[in-house]
């Protein structure tokens, strides 16, 4: 729940800047297991700063398109962030 409250703060101040990028890194740790670390970047009109704010780390099985779209897909709709202000 923690999770979610800080993720809505960092929506609420993207919001008002209009657009975002994304970024994802990649990495397999010890186990063999992939591991998506997932970053929003955005400027703010506010106080003209870049923000770039870590969302969290996703566990994949792959790392091809489809998978890579899944966690932003899902990372967006859960943030309620619409598909049309990404650049």
């Amino acid at each position: 729940m923690m999770a979610m409250m800080v993720l809505r703060q960092i929506v609420q101040k993207m919001k008002a800047s209009k657009f975002y990028a994304i970024e994802m890194d990649e990495t397999t740790d010890l186990s063999r297991k992939e591991q998506v670390s997932f970053y929003l970047r955005f400027f703010s009109s506010e106080d003209w700063e870049i923000y770039e704010e870590f969302i969290g780390f996703y566990q994949t099985d792959a790392m091809d398109a489809a998978s890579l779209f899944k966690i932003v897909e899902d990372t967006l709709l859960r943030g309620d962030l619409p598909f049309s202000d990404y650049e």
